[in-house]
C-alpha cells in the first residue's frame, strides 16, 4: 500500500536569499515510529554515454525548465535552447547522485545518474546530518527512489540535512567539499595548499625510498629468474584459450596442446598471477604477460573509452570520484589532427625481455578517428571527443597505414613521417 505523506513530516520553505531547505515539521523520533522512513523520486535519471544528458534535455519536454528552477538557474529572456542546456551540464553536478546495478559485471555496469526531486535537492549537507540516504531499485515497478531515514530524534523545524561527502580521510574530505561547494577554492584554499604540500613530499620521500609496492593483484613472482637456453624443440607445442590463434596459426612448425603443463608457449587470455611455477617449469620458453604489467595501463579500470569522461567541473571530478578507482589527467587541448579530427594509432608491439628492454614493433598499424571535427567545447559529445566508436551506436571509421600516411603528407608536406616512426 503506498502512502503519500511526507507532507505531514516536512516543507519546502525559502530563506532570505530566496534558498529552498527542507524542514522538518515534526518531531521524527525512529525508535517508536514504524513511518519514519520515506521515499524521495528522481525527477531525472540518466547515463551519460552517447551524449544523453544533452540529448534528454533537449526532446525531453519541460525537462530543461525543471532542472533550470530546481538548480536555482536564472534564465535570460534572449538565452538560447544550447546555452541553457550548456549551464545546466555545468551546473547539475552539484546535484546528482549515482548508483550501479548490482547483478552486472563491472565492466558492463555503466553508473546511473539522477538528481532527485525538488524536495531531496533541498536537502543540504552537514557533517552532523539529521538523515541518511541511500539509492532503492523497486523491481516491481523497474523504477528507483531515493530512501530517507533520520539518524536520531529529530525535532520540529530542524532542517533535514545529509552528509553528502563520504570520505576515508579529513584530506579527502576537505578536497570533496571544496570542490562541490566551494569551486572557486577560497573557502579551503589554506587547508587545500597544506594537502598538496604534504602529499608531494610524502610521495618524493616515498619515491626515493622506493616504498611504493604493486602488489594490487597477489601475484608471486620468483625471488631471481633466467631464461630458458633450452633450445626449441620442434614442432613448438602452444598452449592458448584465445580463439583467433586457434584460427589462424596453421604454420606446422607449430600445434596446440591442452595440457598446460607441456606447453613451450602459454598464452591465455586470463591474467597470469603465478609466475614462479612458469619460472620453474623447464618446458616454458615463452608466456604472453609479465608481472605488474597491469600497472602500465590499469586498463581493468577504464575498460576503453566507455567509462571515461571529460571533467569541466570541481563538482564534476568530486562525484566522478564517487564511483570508483579513476585515473586522472589533464586533457589535452591542442591534439595532433587528421581531417580536422582526433585519433589514436594502434600498434602491435611484441615484448620479448625487460632487461634490457626489447621490443618488436609491428609495421601494420592503423587508425581509429572521431566522427566530428575537433572543437575546445561541448565535452560530452563522444563524436568530437573520443575517437573509440566500437562500443557505441555510432558509426565506426578506421584508417590504413597507406591511407593515414597519404593524408599525413597532404596535410603536413614539411614533415617526414618517416623520420617521426
Amino acid at each position: 500500500r503506498e502512502v503519500f505523506d511526507a507532507g505531514s513530516y516536512f516543507q519546502l520553505a525559502k530563506d532570505e536569499d530566496g534558498d529552498l531547505h527542507a524542514v522538518v515539521l515534526q518531531d521524527i523520533d525512529p525508535s517508536d515510529d514504524p513511518n519514519a522512513i520515506f521515499l524521495i523520486d528522481h525527477a531525472w535519471t540518466f547515463t551519460t554515454d552517447n551524449n544523453k544528458p544533452r540529448d534528454m534535455l533537449t526532446t525531453v519536454p519541460s525537462l530543461l525548465g525543471r532542472m533550470e528552477n530546481l538548480m536555482h538557474i536564472a534564465v535570460e529572456d534572449a538565452a538560447d535552447i544550447d546555452a541553457r542546456i550548456h549551464v545546466v551540464l555545468q551546473t547539475m553536478w552539484k546535484f546528482v547522485n549515482s548508483y550501479r546495478l548490482g547483478h552486472l559485471k563491472p565492466e558492463e555496469a555503466a553508473t546511473i545518474w539522477y538528481v532527485m526531486d525538488e524536495f531531496g535537492s533541498a536537502i543540504e549537507h552537514s557533517d552532523d546530518p539529521t538523515f541518511r540516504m541511500a539509492p532503492f531499485y523497486y523491481a516491481n515497478a523497474q523504477c528507483a527512489f531515493s530512501l530517507l531515514w533520520p539518524t536520531d530524534r529529530v525535532e520540529a523545524h530542524d532542517f533535514a540535512t545529509l552528509n553528502y561527502v563520504a570520505a576515508r580521510d579529513d584530506d579527502t574530505r576537505t578536497a570533496l567539499c571544496s570542490a562541490l561547494f566551494y569551486p572557486d577554492g577560497q573557502a579551503y584554499s589554506s587547508e587545500l595548499a597544506e594537502i598538496v604540500a604534504r602529499r608531494r613530499l610524502h610521495h618524493s620521500a616515498s619515491h626515493l625510498h622506493n616504498e611504493t609496492q604493486f602488489n594490487r593483484d597477489n601475484e608471486s613472482v620468483p625471488t631471481e629468474t633466467a631464461s630458458n637456453t633450452n633450445e626449441l624443440p620442434t614442432p613448438i607445442k602452444i598452449w592458448t584459450d584465445l580463439k583467433l590463434m586457434f584460427e589462424h596459426l596453421t604454420d606446422p612448425r607449430f600445434e596446440f596442446t591442452d595440457n598446460e603443463a607441456e606447453a613451450h608457449v602459454v598464452w591465455p587470455t586470463r591474467h597470469i598471477k603465478d609466475y614462479v611455477a612458469l619460472y620453474n617449469n623447464p618446458n616454458v620458453h615463452v608466456f604472453n604477460q609479465f608481472p605488474n604489467e597491469k600497472i602500465l595501463t590499469c586498463k581493468d579500470l577504464l575498460y576503453e573509452t566507455c567509462h571515461t569522461e571529460i571533467a569541466t567541473t570541481s563538482a564534476q571530478l568530486a562525484k566522478l570520484a564517487q564511483t570508483g578507482p579513476k585515473v586522472a589527467c589533464k586533457y589535452i587541448t591542442k591534439p595532433f589532427l587528421i581531417k580536422q579530427r582526433k585519433f589514436d594509432f594502434r600498434f602491435l608491439v611484441m615484448l620479448v625481455d625487460t632487461e634490457p628492454l626489447t621490443l618488436y614493433v609491428s609495421g601494420v598499424y592503423w587508425l581509429r578517428i572521431a566522427n566530428n571535427p575537433f572543437t575546445m567545447d561541448r565535452f560530452d559529445d563522444f563524436q568530437t571527443h573520443f575517437t573509440v566508436m566500437n562500443y557505441t551506436d555510432f558509426g565506426v571509421e578506421i584508417i590504413s597505414v597507406a591511407e593515414f600516411e597519404a593524408q599525413f603528407k597532404l596535410e603536413y608536406p614539411l614533415e617526414d613521417w618517416d623520420a617521426v616512426k
